[in-house]
């Protein structure tokens, strides 16, 4: 976190056109203090390449349930993330500046309720990253992060995240599908790295239907909740069924 003190918001700053400046690698704080009221802060993007990310922060206050949301420069949406009460909210490895429009995003800050006597603080990182290093966002189908089989991709969950990647271009390999795990990974003190998950390892129990494929698309979640906020650290890898092993003999009874 850094350590100089951040600059404090001014009001009003509620929408686009009169959002405070939030340079990549400083931070600022701000007041929620009325039932709806929200903090918009304008990122300029300059400086940075279509290969670099940013790395959003917002820091917890007591009390409250915060919202981050992330707007291009017309004010769409690119990516939302929900802390549960008292947490901090994490947006890591946006890729923002890797399209056509003006150089800059909004990150905009809100929560469930008001307090007036506590700030929260908002910090931002750019860096680089690896060709296999995750690029959000990607939470929705269009966005897909496209993966190719035999490719180890490293990925980041945060609370109230969800991850997807596209297997393309077409392959006529049989792949296995699996179920995810029943349930999330719990989250610890640090960020944690989990072993590799793989698209034709076992979670579960197996699907026996294989199929050709001209497009599939992978999806890793994480549930928004209390005490959720510190981000896993994960890598998926995609291998054709022919590579794993044969599966199981089916049970008696079994579909």
């Amino acid at each position: 976190m850094p350590l100089q003190g951040p600059e404090l918001e001014r009001e009003p700053n509620d929408d686009l056109g009169a959002s405070g400046e939030l340079l990549v690698g400083d931070e600022a704080s701000g007041y929620l203090g009325w039932n709806d009221d929200l903090d918009v802060w304008k990122l300029p993007l300059e400086t940075l390449g279509a290969a670099d990310a940013v790395d959003v922060h917002v820091g917890g206050v007591a009390g409250l349930a915060l919202t981050v949301d992330v707007l291009d420069a017309e004010g769409h949406v690119l990516a939302t993330r929900r802390g549960g009460k008292g947490d901090g909210v994490e947006l890591p490895a946006l890729v923002l500046a890797a399209g056509q429009g003006p150089p800059f995003a909004y990150v905009r800050v809100r929560a469930d309720r008001s307090q007036p006597d506590v700030t929260y603080v908002v910090w931002t990182k750019a860096r680089a990253l690896a060709v296999d290093d995750e690029r959000e966002p990607n939470d929705d189908l269009a966005r897909a992060q496209p993966v190719e089989l035999g490719q180890v991709t490293k990925a980041t969950l945060v609370a109230g995240d969800t991850d997807r990647f596209a297997l393309t271009p077409a392959t006529t390999a049989p792949v296995r599908s699996r179920r995810p795990p029943t349930a999330p990974p719990r989250s610890s003190s640090r960020s944690r790295s989990a072993p590799p998950c793989s698209a034709a390892a076992p979670a579960t129990a197996p699907s026996r239907s294989t199929s050709t494929l001209a497009r599939a698309v992978m999806t890793v979640t994480r549930a928004a909740a209390r005490g959720a906020a510190e981000p896993i650290a994960y890598e998926l890898r995609v291998e054709p069924a022919a590579a794993v092993d044969p599966l199981p003999p089916e049970l008696p009874g079994a579909p």
